[in-house]
């Protein structure tokens, strides 16, 4: 059984710089959304605080404009992505995200469909006035009742009433996350962190640090905070963090080179932009989170947009960006530590019988393009060369062009594999999304390990890879027939350290 060590700040108010003192803590959703992911997957939890004394919530996550449904947040984000053509060019900020009526739009959208507005038009009619609303931060409610084709179908009374029930709802949700964590007993009777021994502590698969202010309070320069980093990164444990939670990670120490433990480590926090938006910032932050992991030597990688979902993973550490991060991270840890690999791969095996997972070749069964793509994902991932090469046709065409690879699978492709396998002995690899139908799919993956042997020509420097690439797979007869792999080659070579790509030749 996994186990999994919540690591929760005590402290119960922060110092602004205009020297008054704000009420701190942990946020509701930070916390209890991963640890109903990790309870589901079977892990077993504790919690633990620096001094054993109860955790406190941080009023602030508690105010419902944080906790509305999942179904409205993500109506409005599928509007948002369709107001721009570029993300870089959307600016979201609190207000957009809390604050205006925008949540509402799902419930508007419905209220049409019920006036006998078809889909569609009530889809352009609530996106059109959600633009507006969104560039010129204007009430939502008073755009579409002025606007003649909505006021005709529904009145002002209409639209507040759905305004108004998402408020309500978002309340509840706030008011339930309240009761919830109250009733879980971990929360209530922490482990006291200077009690675990280096080897109690290495009971646990992963530490899980969720955020709030108080975080950035009593935990980035504690001797038991700094101790239990240096003995889950030296057994390369999971170090995961949300929000204002890495500012854990400042406790670290530093290695024999002089260095910070995770210097150099890609990650993410609650930015400095995010932070200037929240009622905190605006009294007076003491100081800012992004900027001190940037000033001991993080590289760090925020979302395109603020308060959007955002999750990095650099070897053992985990960071998400911000609440809106807290399903993600907790997905993303359970994957690294095997949990949902293996449910994978079971439920892979459970759809193949038993008589074609003996024998590729007597198999009855003609799997489609998306099961061929994902079982051969999992294969590479378990290193077996063997089974990945069972689901090619040795005639299949392979085509990775970045790499300057291309021919047929018994001699490019299945070289091309065992390559990656032997270079990368603690291969990763991570599906996205897919995209298919019974001949063609469309894998988004990200490949991830640490160089152990020369690759595609450039030479070994133990440096860390990881890397998106889309694979579009074609099947015939329930075995493979071509493979066409994409992804950034200049990416490729910054990861693994190339300086000089005018001396590499990968075609050799």
């Amino acid at each position: 059984m996994m186990r999994i060590l919540f690591l929760v700040t005590s402290a119960r108010s922060i110092l602004l710089t205009h020297g008054s003192s704000q009420e701190a803590g942990f946020f509701a959703a930070e916390a209890l959304k991963p640890y109903d992911c990790f309870t589901a997957a079977g892990a077993e939890i504790a919690v633990a605080t620096v001094d054993g004394k109860p955790p406190q919530l941080d009023p602030y996550g508690l105010e419902p404009i944080f906790h509305y449904p999942d179904e409205d947040v993500d109506f409005l984000a599928s509007m948002t992505r369709a107001f721009m053509r570029d993300a870089e060019d959307i600016r979201i900020t609190l207000q957009h995200v809390t604050e205006l009526e925008l949540i509402a739009a799902r419930r508007i959208f419905e209220a049409l469909k019920s006036a006998h507005v078809r889909s569609e038009e009530a889809r352009i009619l609530v996106e059109r006035t959600a633009r507006k609303a969104w560039s010129e931060t204007a009430s939502f409610v008073i755009l579409l009742s002025s606007d003649p084709e909505i006021a005709e179908k529904l009145s002002v009374v209409q639209l507040r009433e759905c305004a108004d029930a998402i408020r309500t709802d978002a309340k509840t949700c706030s008011d339930s996350m309240r009761q919830r964590l109250s009733a879980i007993p971990r929360f209530q009777d922490p482990l006291k962190l200077s009690d675990l021994s280096d080897e109690e502590m290495l009971e646990y698969d992963a530490v899980f640090i969720p955020g709030g202010y108080g975080s950035m309070v009593d935990l980035p320069d504690n001797a038991d905070v700094r101790r239990l980093l240096r003995v889950m990164h030296d057994r390369s444990r999971v170090i995961a963090a949300l929000g204002h939670g890495p500012a854990a990670l400042l406790s670290a120490s530093h290695r024999p080179d002089g260095m910070w433990l995770f210097d150099g480590y890609r990650m993410t926090s609650f930015t400095d932009e995010e932070e200037d938006q929240t009622r905190l910032g605006k009294l007076g932050m003491p100081w800012y989170l992004e900027a001190a992991l940037k000033n001991r030597g993080a590289v760090f990688d925020d979302a395109l947009a603020a308060w959007t979902s955002h999750v990095v993973v650099d070897r053992n550490l985990i960071t998400g960006q911000n609440p809106a991060s807290a399903n993600s991270i907790a997905h993303a840890v359970l994957k690294r530590v095997a949990v949902l690999g293996r449910k994978y791969a079971t439920s892979i095996a459970s759809k193949i019988p038993s008589s074609a997972r003996k024998s590729d070749s007597m198999s009855p069964i003609r799997r489609d393009a998306q099961s061929l793509a994902l079982e051969l994902c999992e294969r590479l991932q378990s290193r077996d060369v063997e089974g990945a090469e069972s689901l090619v046709l040795p005639d299949a065409a392979v085509d990775f062009g970045p790499a300057g690879i291309s021919g047929r699978f018994a001699n490019q492709g299945a070289e091309f594999f065992r390559d990656l396998i032997t270079a990368f002995p603690d291969l990763r690899v991570t599906v996205r999304s897919t995209l298919a139908d019974a001949e063609t799919a469309v894998v988004e993956i990200t490949v991830e390990g640490t160089q152990r042997a020369d690759f595609l020509g450039i030479h070994n420097q133990e440096k860390h890879l990881d890397l998106d690439q889309a694979w579009v797979i074609t099947a015939t007869d329930g075995k493979i027939a071509s493979i066409r792999g994409y992804w950034c080659q200049n990416q490729l070579y910054r990861r693994l350290a190339v300086s000089r790509l005018d001396r590499i030749s990968i075609a050799e």
